[in-house]
């Protein structure tokens, strides 16, 4: 028998397909015998055949079905394959435009994500809210609608699903330094002035937001309250509830999520005021604990910032007594980013210049609003504002955090001949094996055991 011809055995593992499915290929016509021995019924095959089943298989991961793999190879004229990969470039730009289609349902997705923005349940943020027009549920009737009520139920949920509306509450706030409020309405709440009549225009403004699941709110209410006491902020005497995810769009009620918003009253700053000139001195609270500062003002402008004291852990929180108070001279204000990696101490300096600023003469309730503002700009050295500056590289091993543990985990991982990157979102290496004040965790041990 000739070298060039073939066992169905050795063609199995040539090509990696079973015995099995290589019989039914054979059975269906598909796989063709160039020999069969006359003596025993053995069946060979050629490297042509080996070749058009490694074709086949490649097609048949792109999509193709093994109907329309047959009708080609049975074509006499589709020997030289040309009609056969005009379909398979077809294929091909059908998948692209599928990609791009799912890219766009991704992005329509990750928006949805971040409007719910699950990560900042119980967390208070301050925003500036856009103009928004509230229709009151509570006037429903036939006569002003000219609908009936399952019909006007109908609209809201068609609304509220696709995202047009919010249903919400209203309160009024009793007393800002306890949980006491009195509902006030019910209401849809429209992003854009929408055919229901009497609407009611609620103008652009900053609120104190907080967001909390389903049974959470008197918990959520009371540390909204306290954080607004305990700051002095003045808020107007209302609160709205809005259901950024509810029972329309969700039948688990623990998956509700609803954000509080208390509007801030709106201040007129005296642009006139003018501070003191001279040293003044601030203090504010770091992650390490007070933060000493000392300022120097001329004719209303910040014109030197000195670090007095602090208790920071170093390395960590260099880069924030480098960068807030170069920030805060260039903008001759309060009004910065925190540095990534180090905000507790980018707030602490920050604070410390609001309080210096204070006793310089400047507006308190000015001073109180950018100290909150300034929580939601984007961070200095965050990594969304960097530029890949590297070609892309594969690697063995990604380590994510260069703390000790990281670090271990590298010098093993090449020490057995990986090929190893380490990722650090810091300026420094440490993480938190810097900040743990010498201590290290080993399994077993008497605290661990107790």
């Amino acid at each position: 028998m000739k070298k060039e011809l073939y066992l169905i055995g050795e063609i199995s593992k040539i090509t990696g397909l079973s015995n099995k499915t290589l019989r039914y290929y054979d059975e269906n016509s598909i796989l063709k015998p160039d020999y069969v021995d006359p003596n025993n019924g053995y069946r060979y095959y050629s490297e042509y055949q080996i070749l058009k089943l490694q074709n086949i298989i490649t097609l048949k991961d792109n999509g193709f079905s093994l109907e329309e793999i047959k009708k080609r190879f049975d074509d006499a004229e589709s020997r030289d394959m040309n009609g056969f990969f005009d379909i398979y470039k077809k294929k091909i730009e059908d998948i692209d435009i599928e990609i791009e289609n799912l890219k766009n349902s991704k992005k329509r997705l990750q928006n949805l994500l971040d409007e719910f923005s699950y990560l900042e349940v119980d967390k208070i943020i301050l925003k500036c809210l856009p103009e928004k027009f509230l229709y009151n549920l509570d006037i429903i009737t036939n006569k002003d609608l000219n609908n009936s009520i399952f019909d006007i139920y109908k609209i809201i949920e068609a609304s509220v699903e696709c995202g047009s509306a919010h249903l919400g509450k209203q309160f009024k706030l009793l007393n800002s330094k306890g949980c006491s409020s009195e509902k006030i309405s019910e209401f849809l709440l429209f992003k854009n002035e929408n055919y229901l009549k009497n609407i009611e225009k609620i103008k652009k403004n900053e609120y104190i937001t907080i967001r909390y699941r389903y049974g959470n709110r008197e918990e959520a209410l009371k540390k909204i309250l306290d954080y607004i006491s305990l700051n002095k902020i003045n808020v107007e005497p209302v609160i709205y509830e809005i259901d950024i995810i509810n029972s329309f769009l969700s039948r688990n009620k623990n998956e509700y999520i609803t954000e509080i918003q208390i509007p801030i009253k709106t201040v007129i700053f005296d642009e006139e005021r003018k501070m003191k000139n001279g040293k003044f001195i601030g203090i504010g609270k770091g992650y390490g604990g007070d933060i000493s500062i000392e300022i120097e003002i001329v004719e209303n402008t910040i014109k030197n910032i000195e670090i007095l004291s602090h208790n920071e852990t170093k390395i960590i929180s260099d880069p924030a007594f480098v960068q807030i108070p170069k920030s805060i001279l260039e903008a001759n204000s309060i009004l910065i980013p925190n540095v990534s990696g180090c905000s507790m101490s980018s707030r602490g300096i920050r604070e410390a210049v609001k309080n210096a600023l204070i006793e310089a003469g400047e507006n308190f309730d000015k001073l109180e609003i950018q100290m909150l503002e300034a929580e939601n700009l984007v961070k200095i050295g965050d990594g969304a504002s960097k530029k890949i500056i590297k070609p892309i590289e594969n690697f063995d091993v990604v380590i994510v955090g260069a703390g000790g543990a990281g670090l271990s985990a590298a010098i093993s991982a090449a020490s057995k001949g990986a090929k190893v990157v380490l990722l650090e979102k810091m300026s420094s290496i440490g993480g938190n094996t810097l900040i743990s004040m010498g201590g290290i965790n080993i399994p077993g041990n008497d605290a661990q055991i107790e």
